[in-house]
This record gives structure tokens, C-alpha cells and sequence, in this order.
């Protein structure tokens, strides 16, 4: 019930890349019901893919992640860098030598079996010339793809030397400027009366009905800000008031 109200409200806000694995979560608890995703089932699948994408995602410099949340001046730059990285040159290089790995993938696993590519005769079986030539393509191609791994990374910008007076700027000028853009937009979207996560859910109990009654001619707008103001207060506000109570004692 837990982890399909808060796919449930993870939905309900603007989607990110932080609601894919809400979108998986949620389906999958749903069409389970009156049961849950057991081993054997098709969307008993989806949970694992759910948890390993939101490892990966909590480690993003985008919020909430955990570079966010600890260390902002440390953790962003190198999830930063580490993001560019991939998107930069781990994928393009990827995609580049894609179409020669599934070929040659294909040629050493047809080759390995008793005809080649299922168009030969079953009395005549693949010669291990063919085999060994085969092999041999799939290893030159992994190492092709390894060696330009390699020089593309040689080729991203190098680490920012010691002298650099920010530690922002500690992988260079560059990748500090998109941490620092990543850590004020983090600033900016957790701005006064925010409703996280799942309390964004009672946020939507009130902006829903005031809608339907904007929709209808009555001015409720005017209204809407207060009562969520009012609402956050004995909400988020309440708890994060006993959370500081306790920070200030030194209690956590």
C-alpha cells in the first residue's frame, strides 16, 4: 500500500525523470490487485527495473537526489561530470559501434551452434575456420569499441587543476557552471509552501475541486493560495517544525 500511494502521488506531480519508476511501480501494484506482483508474474519484472532505475536516478545531480542532499558542493560537480561523461561520450560511442556488436554478437552465437544461421544443410555443420573467424570479429570489434572509449575520454575536458579557487570549478569551469545551475534550480523548486512528496497529494484535494468550481464561474482563486498556505502549516509545516525541534537540540 506504501509504495503504490507514493507512485500514486509521484504521478500526480509534473513528470520528470525522477516518475520513471513510478510509472512502473504503479501499473504493475494496480493491475496485481486484488494481489500483489508475485515471482512468475509479468509485472514482477517491473518492480526490479523500478529499483534499479531509481538507484541510478538518486545519484543525478538533478533534486531530489542524494548529490542535493549531501555535500551539494562535492557530490554535484562529479555527478555532473560523471553525467556528461555518459551522455557525451559513453552513448554516442555506444550507438556508434551498436549496429557491429549485434552483427558480430550474432555471427559467434549462430557460429556456435550446429548450422550456420539456420540456412545450411543439418548435415553440414559449421567449420571452426568459421567459428574462429567469427570470434575473432567479435573481439576485434569489443576492442575497437574499447580503444574509442578510451580516446574519447582522453579528449573530455581534463579534470580542473588544483589551482582552481572554487570547489564548484574542481572539474573544470565548465562542469561547475552546470552544478551550479543544477543547485539554484534545486533552491528555487523547493520554494516557500511546498508539498512533497506524498503530501502533494492534499495539495491536490484542494487545487481539484477549486478548479472545477473556477470552471463553473465562482472566483476561488483569490482563495486558493491561503487555504493551501493554511494547509501546508498543519501539514509539512507541523512536521517539519518537530524535525528542526529535534536538529536544534542536536538530537539528529
Amino acid at each position: 500500500m506504501f509504495l503504490t500511494f507514493m507512485a500514486a502521488a509521484s504521478l500526480a506531480r509534473r513528470w520528470s525523470i525522477h516518475s520513471l519508476p513510478a510509472i512502473l511501480v504503479f501499473p504493475a501494484f494496480i493491475l496485481a490487485l486484488p494481489s500483489v506482483p508475485l515471482p512468475g508474474d509479468t509485472s514482477f519484472p517491473a518492480l526490479h527495473i523500478a529499483l534499479l532505475l531509481q538507484l541510478i536516478i538518486l545519484h543525478l545531480p538533478n533534486s531530489p537526489s542524494l548529490p542535493v542532499a549531501i555535500n551539494p558542493k562535492n557530490a554535484i560537480p562529479l555527478s555532473t561530470l560523471i553525467l556528461r561523461g555518459a551522455t557525451c561520450v559513453f552513448m554516442p560511442v555506444a550507438l556508434f559501434f551498436l549496429p557491429a556488436i549485434l552483427l558480430a554478437s550474432f555471427l559467434v552465437s549462430a557460429s556456435l551452434t550446429d548450422t550456420l544461421l539456420l540456412v545450411l544443410p543439418k548435415h553440414l555443420e559449421v567449420p571452426i575456420d568459421t567459428r574462429i573467424s567469427f570470434f575473432a570479429l567479435f573481439v576485434t570489434v569489443v576492442i575497437l569499441q574499447l580503444g574509442a572509449f578510451g580516446m574519447t575520454f582522453a579528449m573530455f575536458p581534463s579534470l580542473a587543476s588544483g589551482a582552481s579557487t572554487s570547489e564548484w570549478d574542481r572539474y573544470s569551469r565548465e562542469v561547475g557552471l552546470h552544478a551550479r545551475r543544477t543547485f539554484v534550480e534545486a533552491l528555487v523548486r523547493y520554494e516557500h509552501y511546498y508539498f512533497p512528496m506524498p503530501f502533494n497529494i492534499l495539495q491536490l484535494l484542494i487545487r481539484v475541486p477549486c478548479v472545477g468550481l473556477s470552471w463553473f464561474g465562482y472566483p476561488v482563486a483569490p482563495y486558493l493560495r491561503s487555504t493551501e498556505r493554511a494547509l501546508w502549516r498543519i501539514s509539512v509545516g507541523l512536521i517539519g517544525a518537530v524535525i528542526s525541534s529535534f536538529w536544534l537540540w542536536g538530537l539528529v
